[in-house]
């Protein structure tokens, strides 16, 4: 169950940022996905994390019945319900922080990333 728990918060994750990279933009602190992302693609950032999440996924499943398997579980589990708390918080003050985001998407940092959608 924690599994698959983790399996649905973090497609959850995964929309949002899609949702944010492909709209206003946003920062990124992760200097791996960071990477991924500058190669504007939604569909590379999908593919990274389908395979991170199926790897430790993975490596939780084959642990499941150990002491570290359980923990680890367990651990990804809370870090994933504060980053869906974090992710509705963003969303409820973002009208809030417009100004900040445009003056963030003219280039006042190097963490902010930002896909063009050509659709």
């Amino acid at each position: 169950m924690l599994l698959f728990c983790v399996l649905v918060l973090s497609a959850g994750d995964l929309y949002m940022t899609l949702t944010h990279l492909m709209g206003p933009g946003m920062l990124e602190g992760n200097p791996l996905a960071r990477g991924i992302m500058g190669y504007n693609s939604p569909a590379a950032l999908t593919v990274w994390k389908i395979l991170t999440v199926g790897l430790g996924l993975g490596i939780l499943f084959f642990a499941r019945r150990t002491l570290s398997g359980e923990l680890g579980a367990w651990v990804c589990c809370a870090i994933l319900a504060w980053l869906t708390i974090h992710w509705a918080q963003y969303n409820d003050g973002v009208a809030e922080l417009t100004p900040y985001l445009n003056a963030l998407a003219a280039g006042g940092d190097a963490r902010w990333v930002q896909i063009q959608a050509d659709f």
